[in-house]
């Protein structure tokens, strides 16, 4: 998803929210809070920047303080920035949703904890296994890997007649969903990957695959 969309995606998932959320309503004490979740740091940097920056699109004027805490790029951050949410000063009847972060890993870890505080979590991470999960609390912003990758799979066979494809998959949780999701799509479409290559997202030569 390129930097744009990632902004433009967030400001739309708030501003859904704003439109559900009644904040006139004489029961609502306090705004509600929409926090938000994203790498800010990290080699997701520029797309977790560009989310923040499409909170704060959707936020002015509503009256509702931009919350951002930076997940960066492990599992064990993202569950930091959730518990600092929950705990803070405020009720935590007063979230309405959380727009959580696109790296699979850390949204196959937030995923228990959702359901623990049962408070719903928006994300445009395409790791299937997230909605597999079965959570009532979480929702996908963008089509998952067995939408993407069936369609990538068809393109590559029916358009560009590949037959003998090459897999280049990074190794974090969504790299891996997504080889998956494109084996099982090539395989049916009897165009069998021949290499399946696993790369960590910190390497930038890709000549010697």
């Amino acid at each position: 998803m390129s930097v744009n969309a990632c902004r433009f995606t967030t400001a739309a998932v708030i501003t859904a929210i704003l439109l559900l959320t009644d904040l006139q309503s004489p029961s609502v004490a306090e705004p509600p809070r929409i926090p938000v979740l994203v790498p800010i740091t990290g080699f997701l940097s520029l797309e977790g920047t560009s989310q923040r920056n499409g909170a704060a699109l959707a936020l002015e004027g509503s009256g509702i303080a931009l919350e951002v805490d930076d997940t960066a790029t492990s599992p064990e951050v993202a569950i930091n920035a959730f518990e600092r949410t929950i705990t803070s000063g405020r009720a935590r009847d007063d979230i309405v949703a959380i727009v959580a972060p696109m790296l699979g890993t850390q949204m196959l870890a937030l995923v228990p904890l959702a359901d623990e505080f049962a408070v719903p979590m928006i994300t445009i991470s395409g790791t299937a296994r997230i909605t597999e999960l079965g959570s009532p609390n979480v929702f996908r912003f963008f089509p998952g890997d067995a939408v993407v990758k069936a369609a990538h799979a068809r393109y590559a066979v029916r358009e560009l007649s590949a037959t003998r494809p090459a897999v280049i998959f990074q190794t974090t949780a969504y790299g891996q969903s997504g080889r998956a999701e494109l084996d099982r799509n090539l395989t049916g479409l009897n165009a069998p990957p021949v290499l399946s290559e696993g790369l960590d997202v910190s390497v930038k030569d890709m000549l010697p695959v």
